[in-house]
């Protein structure tokens, strides 16, 4: 036989029996022995193909809500409550890297003491990291230490099982593995460590190939978020310089229409935030400017970039004033909406294209500027050019007074 199946004894009775029957029954039954545990390994086999497609079925349908979550902290609790309920490990804690450490940011099925010990105590930078990943045994693309390796390579930090070596097979309550989370160039995010295998074994490639797969859904989806994160301060950032700015700020569209306008754009033209959008530009602007104001946008909108021009507004409070306008046009591919109704401000932007016939391809123009109040100033330079015209014929007197002795030519 090519494997010992087991021993078969047999009592013979008072009458024999030929030696080549027992022979020939123990081999059938050797065979029959051997089929058996061919089935059971087969149905083993296929058991832990299903479990470990329902896994994967399970960490994909997780990962796919994690990549549209908002809450960077909730995503670190949907991680390891995944870990612990669909992979074979029943402990997990997230650690994130911060500052050149790692901060423990979630756990699951820790006890409330065992979270406090942990965040009482002292993380691990990225050198002792590095360092683990040096001393630790590479399976796949994850990281495993055994007990005694653990206690020399940790130092005692980390926590220990609660449940005894017995009730494991080749996996020590002191062990150490964790999955790292890489970004898409490599970059270290964070790592997930985990404990409590439920099968009580120690992780091989083909047990922890569902856990990996999830690790780096879990990854984009922490990228995303983070990116998300940055894109709304950006957005927030542009907003609040939009509304804070001292210039009053305008979004029009191609028909001059009002789409966005800042507080300051609401105060000089004498209306309330909510009355401008959709107003016309146009009806702001004096009647004798308003072909001025017209052809500016007809050369920015034909591509010849930013323009400056000063005319004369009409407010609904103080009459006209004067202002100085700078104008430019962007085209974007698509819809979008550019406005809040409720207050005027910016929602969002694209990143233009600089073709302006893009309109004509189904995107449109958005005319951007600003105005600015030069009324003041205009009437201290007229003010000034009348004390110099004053001063200039103060001037020529004063000339005529020293050149001639003709009390005639002078008074």
């Amino acid at each position: 036989f090519d494997r010992f199946e087991g021993l078969a004894v047999f009592l013979p009775r008072s009458r024999g029996v030929p030696i080549e029957l027992y022979e020939t029954f123990a081999g059938n039954l050797s065979q029959a022995v051997a089929h058996a545990r061919e089935k059971e390994r087969q149905r083993k086999t296929l058991a832990e193909l299903d479990q470990a497609y329902e896994r994967l079925r399970e960490f994909s349908r997780i990962g796919a809500e994690i990549v549209v979550q908002k809450n960077f902290w909730r995503i670190g609790q949907m991680i390891v409550d995944a870990i612990t309920e669909h992979s074979n490990f029943a402990r997990a804690v997230l650690s994130l890297v911060e500052a050149g450490r790692m901060r423990r940011v979630a756990f699951s099925n820790l006890t409330p003491e065992e979270i406090s010990g942990l965040l009482d105590s002292e993380p691990f930078s990225l050198q002792d990291l590095e360092r683990i990943r040096k001393n630790a045994r590479r399976i796949s693309h994850s990281y495993y230490l055994p007990a005694d390796e653990a206690t020399l390579t940790l130092g005692g930090r980390g926590i220990v099982s609660s449940r005894a070596r017995e009730e494991f097979i080749d996996w020590d309550p002191n062990d150490f593995f964790f999955v790292p989370l890489e970004g898409m160039d490599g970059e270290l995010l964070g790592l997930i460590s985990v404990d409590d295998p439920k099968d009580g074994r120690a992780p091989t490639e083909a047990t922890i190939g569902p856990l990996e797969s999830f690790a780096y859904l879990a990854a984009q989806g922490l990228v995303t978020t983070h990116l998300r994160w940055e894109l709304e301060r950006s957005k927030e950032d542009y907003r609040n310089l939009f509304r804070d700015a001292t210039d009053a700020l305008f979004v029009l569209d191609e028909d001059h229409r009002v789409v966005a306008a800042n507080r300051q754009f609401a105060d000089l033209v004498g209306l309330k935030e909510e009355s401008v959008p959709e107003a016309g530009f146009l009806d702001f602007v004096a009647p004798d400017w308003r072909s001025a104001v017209r052809r500016a946008f007809e050369r920015v909108r034909s591509g010849l970039g930013r323009q400056e021009l000063e005319f004369n507004l009409q407010t609904s409070n103080r009459g006209e004033r004067i202002v100085a306008m700078n104008v430019e046009a962007k085209a974007f591919g698509g819809q979008i909406d550019i406005h809040d109704g409720s207050t005027g401000e910016l929602r969002e932007m694209m990143d233009p294209k600089t073709d302006l016939d893009l309109a004509a391809e189904g995107g449109y123009i958005r005319y951007q500027g600003s105005l600015r109040d030069i009324t003041a100033a205009k009437e201290v330079e007229r003010e000034l050019l009348r004390r110099q015209e004053q001063l200039k014929i103060i001037n020529n007197l004063g000339h005529v007074a020293l050149t001639s002795f003709d009390t005639e030519t002078l008074f």
